[in-house]
């Protein structure tokens, strides 16, 4: 992969992303996370937002659809996690096999400094980039069902 091509597959990569959170809120409006999507959607801790809405399928009264949904967000999960570790990176490549990168990963946990380093070729990126964008189909045409139900959930009692 030249690199021009890594460049446009690492903003293919944002886009997917961006575009599947924005559908994440606007799921969670639907299911009775929250009525605004937008404010849903500017916070900043996607792990976060899986979590809350995870907790939110428990009112759902289709239970096809609440599984459905449970996977999905299992699915953004773990996409989550990679793209985070790729966007998130530092990237290097071999100047003689274009085929090859390195990421080097830093993040604080517990006051300490860590670093991973992960081996990656154009392939995993490829892969990705299609992963992510299954991911967004599947949840628009979970969005899709759940609007065309109406209202699927109950909430909360108090």
């Amino acid at each position: 992969m030249e690199i021009q091509e890594l460049y446009i597959i690492l903003g293919k990569l944002t886009l997917h992303y961006s575009k599947i959170e924005l559908l994440a809120a606007t799921i969670a409006k639907e299911i009775g996370v929250t009525s605004d999507p937008y404010t849903f959607f500017a916070r900043a801790d996607s792990r976060e937002k899986i979590r809350t809405m995870r907790k939110h399928t428990q009112n759902l009264t289709n239970e096809e659809l609440r599984k459905s949904l449970l996977k999905w967000l299992s699915q953004l999960d773990s996409l989550r996690k990679e793209r985070n570790s790729v966007t998130h990176s530092i990237i290097l490549w071999d100047s003689q096999n274009n085929d090859d990168y390195v990421l080097f990963a830093y993040d604080i946990r517990n006051g300490e400094l860590n670093r991973s380093v992960i081996g990656y070729d154009s392939d995993k990126f490829t892969q990705l980039e299609e992963r992510l964008r299954e991911v967004n189909n599947t949840g628009y045409e979970i969005f899709s069902a759940i609007s065309r139900a109406g209202h699927l959930f109950q909430s909360p009692r108090l």
